[in-house]
């Protein structure tokens, strides 16, 4: 079951440099325009050292030893500090939703160990791609950091929730080491829980307690293959990873809908054809009013569905899958969503009737409706698919039997930053290996 270790962090000095401004997203949400408006805003943001400018060409290794470079300059100036001892941390993350409403998500950080593929101690929930678990390996080479945390959860026990509770006691009569304050608002909190009975205690906790993997399934997956590949160094099987409840107020999930951009001329009708050989075309409409598709979203009925946007103009079509086909799925989760829209849209429709590859469309999943809308109305996307979050429990269900989801399916609200707790693996030396 899940093995725990305490570690010396590394994090910004505040006396040195403005840790609201050396924050970033998690590398994989950040897009070249991001990534310069990050450096513009501050030369030490952490996405210098995190990803790499231009890691995507191929068979250079420059970006990376540039990222080492800056690593290894912020330690030796200062820029980045140690704690003094080891131990566990407790995160308070307080947020702000687009509605207004103010939430606290709270976890524990720690270095979880790597397990082999299978074990029950560590579930992973979503499928991954070769090329970002393969641009995590050879950054981890380089500079050996680990800037954000795996996001972990895990059912509460009547151990974990006694030991949260007296935590929480503990965290408001003691200062906390770090207290960060971003410009959209949101507070960051970490306390540093060192002492030697404490830490047993949270090992003993969680000594039992199988852990889902809610976000960094590619960031798990390269540190999992490096352990494999270096048996004989076991720091390398280490996971830098932040443990949440999931059964909190904080946990908030969003669907992550599909974006799609044709690169091809496509006729709409040809396409409604195709898709109706799979599903039935329930409802249609147009969308004068973005706010409308809210009604949409919420519409019941028999059977799975998906709700397809076009545009511009924009328009909406809900499709529900065929009585007939949905009878003979013998898998109930072979009705989620994610999966009608993976199977039916992508590989049976565009992939199989019409013989697209993968040069033909790009898929870019968005959590936002907003921005769903805008790219449509902008020409940036040309057609979406809405998919419902998929209920916790059910990805606890999903991931103990060893199925997968398709990448990029769950949305977890807001995303854990980099730069707030970081763990250095072995370096920083760039290694030619």
């Amino acid at each position: 079951m899940p093995y725990l270790q305490p570690f010396a962090a590394w994090y910004y000095d505040a006396g040195v440099v403005d840790p609201a401004a050396c924050l970033a997203p998690p590398y994989d949400q950040v897009d070249p325009g991001a990534y310069h408006r990050l450096v513009a805003q501050c030369p030490w943001n952490v996405v210098r050292a995190d990803l790499p400018y231009g890691r995507r060409d191929a068979g250079s290794a420059e970006p990376y030893r540039a990222a080492a470079d800056h690593l290894r300059q912020w330690i030796q100036t200062g820029v980045l500090r140690r704690a003094p001892a080891a131990g566990f941390y407790w995160y308070v993350h307080t947020f702000r939703t687009p509605d207004g409403g103010v939430f606290q998500r709270h976890g524990l950080v720690a270095l979880v160990r790597s397990e082999p593929q299978g074990s029950p101690a560590v579930l992973p929930h979503e499928m991954t791609y070769e090329e970002p678990v393969y641009d995590r390996m050879q950054h981890l080479m380089a500079t050996g950091l680990q800037a954000s945390p795996v996001f972990f959860l895990y059912r509460p026990t009547e151990e974990t929730a006694a030991l949260e509770a007296d935590i929480r006691a503990w965290a408001r009569t003691h200062p906390a080491l770090i207290r960060v304050e971003t410009a959209d608002g949101e507070v960051h909190e970490v306390w540093s829980i060192e002492d030697p009975d404490e830490v047993a205690r949270i090992r003993a906790c969680f000594a039992e307690v199988p852990l889902l993997i809610a976000d960094g399934h590619h960031r798990y997956e390269a540190l999992r293959r490096l352990a494999a590949l270096r048996p004989d160094e076991p720091a390398w099987g280490y996971v830098l990873g932040y443990l949440a409840s999931a059964e909190q107020a904080g946990l908030l999930q969003m669907g992550y809908h599909r974006v799609v951009t044709f690169h091809r001329s496509v006729d709409e009708a040809a396409l409604r054809t195709a898709l109706g050989r799979f599903l039935d075309l329930e409802a249609e409409g147009r969308l004068d009013d973005p706010s409308d598709i809210q009604r949409w979203v919420g519409r019941g009925g028999a059977g799975p569905r998906i709700l397809m946007l076009a545009g511009p103009p924009l328009r909406v079509y809900l499709w529900r899958m065929k009585p007939e086909l949905y009878e003979v799925l013998t898998d109930p989760y072979e009705t989620l969503d994610v999966f009608i829209v993976q199977r039916f849209v992508f590989e049976e429709v565009l992939q199989g009737h019409l013989g697209w590859t993968a040069q033909d469309y790009t898929v870019q999943p968005m959590p936002w409706i907003p921005a769903v809308v805008q790219a449509l109305q902008t020409g940036r996307g040309h057609a979406a698919f809405l998919v419902d979050p998929i209920p916790v429990p059910t990805l606890f269900r999903l991931a103990g039997r060893g199925l997968r989801v398709p990448p990029k399916s769950t949305y977890f609200y807001p995303k854990v930053p980099a730069g707030l707790l970081m763990h250095v693996v072995a370096g920083p030396v760039y290694n030619e290996a």
